[in-house]
């Protein structure tokens, strides 16, 4: 890759931090020692940069003494010296800084490429490993930033101030989005760069929580992603029918065929409008991640939704299922970080919470999913199943325990489950008039 890199454009830049290492110090967060494609300019530039970290005063002398201990090399001083004298310029200092940073983006970028070729042609190749890191390696590059994150206290109090006022315009991006559900609002919103676990024990409902948000979302204008490992779209998008016409399998057979075709076609007219997208994923993390963001950059995802943690399975050489779940749980959160999107994961409980509302330590391989989790949400009711007088109710109280939530308030929602069309709604105090 000669032509893909430049000695001169590397020690003209060199020199500008050699000279004015204060006026040009940004320039050390903008650039890295793999932007220096030759041993010289790598070397020199790290000693540089130490230098400037440490507040060392930056002299030939001291830089030349630096230069031979780390190369060994007695001529060095001379590097050093012409450098410092002879190319020492402020001028263009930007221009040259892009040039090389350019050419380091075109030399790592033909390294993505051959690494996928290489690998590719192996019999064996795992493909959906190899488009992974690939997409991953190429967006790093075409969106890489290496701007310093250090702020001064006034330079940060305007982000911080936007955040406040737009709380109180109701600002989706500093407040949240809304689930839907005022119980859960009150005390809660889906938050970007957050990840949310909706956890709860078998046949509670945490699908249908998750499409009852996912609703609700998307009537007001949030575009949804939801990723199911348990079921096919058909099966995910038949059960929103159900809720959408108030009916589930058995109910539904008490409506005439008018009736159906009537409440039916009212819903085929909204769903134009919905903002739902629905993706039957595998179950390896790999292949949803790289979904995942496909769907934020291909059609605006604002929000994800993930069904459900115990199902995803990554690979790799683990000792034990739980370190698996806190790799798969730690890549979730630093997805949602990267995209800067809620991302909700729904979970199961440990059986052995039956009957009892769930705490944040049942969840099933639950130490790392503590930690990495921005809020845990438990869900809770009692099962048909499991109490004779709710076969047949019309609703069914339930709640949601916020149990953590590491940037906002925590409490219990009250709801209502309603069997006949598996949906969840706010359980609200009854209105009583003054008679």
């Amino acid at each position: 890759m000669r032509e893909l890199r430049s000695k001169h454009v590397e020690e003209n830049v060199l020199a500008c931090l050699f000279n004015a290492p204060e006026e040009h110090h940004l320039y050390f967060d903008t650039i890295s020692e793999d932007d220096f494609d030759f041993k010289e300019t790598k070397t020199l530039y790290q000693i540089l940069s130490d230098f400037y970290d440490d507040s060392k005063e930056i002299t030939s002398d001291t830089v030349a003494d630096e230069y031979i201990f780390r190369t060994n090399d007695e001529g060095g001083a001379d590097y050093v010296i012409d450098i410092a004298y002879k190319l020492g310029t402020s001028a263009n200092v930007e221009q040259h800084v892009k040039t090389m940073t350019d050419l380091s983006k075109k030399r790592r970028l033909i390294k993505t490429c051959d690494y996928a070729i290489q690998e590719g042609s192996k019999k064996r190749a795992d493909v959906d490993e190899i488009l992974s890191s690939t997409e991953r390696a190429l967006q790093e590059i075409g969106e890489e930033q290496r701007d310093s994150n250090i702020k001064h206290y006034k330079d940060a109090m305007k982000g911080a101030i936007s955040n406040i006022k737009g709380v109180l315009d109701d600002d989706e991006a500093s407040i949240g989005y809304d689930t839907g559900f005022i119980n859960i609002s009150r005390i809660s919103t889906l938050k970007r760069g957050e990840m949310t676990v909706i956890a709860c024990r078998p046949s509670i409902g945490k699908s249908s929580l998750c499409g009852n948000i996912a609703q609700n979302l998307s009537n007001n204008g949030i575009n949804t992603y939801v990723g199911s490992l348990e079921m096919k779209a058909e099966e995910f998008l038949t059960r929103l029918l159900y809720t959408e016409i108030g009916a589930n399998q058995y109910t539904v057979k008490t409506l005439s065929r008018a009736e159906l075709s009537t409440k039916l076609t009212q819903v085929i007219d909204k769903a134009s409008e919905a903002n739902i997208w629905f993706d039957d994923v595998g179950r390896d993390w790999t292949g949803i991640k790289r979904r995942i963001r496909r769907a934020v950059k291909k059609v605006g995802i604002q929000v994800a939704m993930i069904d459900y943690l115990q199902l995803i399975r990554i690979k790799g050489d683990f000792f034990s299922r739980e370190n698996q779940v806190a790799t798969i749980s730690a890549e979730i959160k630093s997805l949602a970080l990267e995209l800067d999107i809620p991302i909700v994961i729904l979970a199961q409980v440990n059986r052995g919470t039956e009957g009892a509302l769930p705490k944040m330590s049942d969840l099933r391989e639950s130490g790392a999913i503590e930690q990495d989790a921005d809020q845990v949400w438990l869900l809770h009711r009692e099962r048909e199943t499991d109490n004779e007088e709710l076969k047949g109710a019309h609703r069914i109280k339930s709640v949601l325990k916020i149990e953590k939530n590491r940037n906002g308030r925590t409490g219990i929602a009250d709801l209502w489950f309603h069997p006949g069309s598996t949906e969840f709604k706010d359980r609200l105090p009854e209105y009583k008039p003054n008679i």
